[in-house]
């Protein structure tokens, strides 16, 4: 590879951990809204909730955009190199790597390493905001029954599975 292409490559790489750093950032934005419409939903305030949902929206719009940029830059690397495979994060540690680029290549792991994490939280916390909505639904739908004169109580099957039934 000529010089001028390895400085292309070296740009295109830091450019490449800027969005991944990037990544990161509002990753971790999402995550505390995401806490922080748990909290709107157990105090029952919808107010405040709505305004998180709207803050998470623009969040993931501009996470989208941000990872319109990851596919751009991918695309300058194939242009300098077109041999390179870079369809996952570590194929481009890989690159970097091979490309002499040591230091990008452990940054650009840690970063990943990093965002890896703060999805696995996101989607824990998005799985007890869930919950806490199922439940809620199921709550409303018996204050519904109830209301309409019928009761209801909840037993188990003989596959362990919970059935509600309804009495007039």
């Amino acid at each position: 590879m000529s010089e001028i292409n390895n400085f292309k490559f070296k740009l295109a790489a830091e450019e490449f951990i800027n969005v991944w750093t990037n990544f990161c950032e509002e990753h971790t934005a999402l995550y505390d809204l995401t806490c922080e419409e748990y909290v709107h939903l157990l105090s029952s305030d919808i107010d405040k909730l709505e305004s998180v949902i709207e803050l998470k929206n623009e969040k993931l719009e501009y996470i989208a955009k941000l990872d319109l940029r990851r596919k751009d830059i991918l695309n300058d690397i194939y242009s300098i190199d077109p041999s390179l495979d870079l369809s996952k994060v570590s194929d481009v540690v890989t690159a970097l790597e091979t490309k002499e680029l040591k230091r990008e290549a452990g940054q650009l792991n840690k970063l990943n390493m990093l965002l890896l994490d703060i999805i696995l939280k996101i989607q824990d916390q998005s799985k007890k905001n869930q919950l806490f909505l199922n439940k809620a639904i199921l709550s409303l739908k018996d204050l519904k029954r109830n209301f309409a004169g019928k009761t209801s109580y909840t037993t188990y099957g003989a596959n362990g599975v919970t059935r509600t039934n309804v009495t007039p």
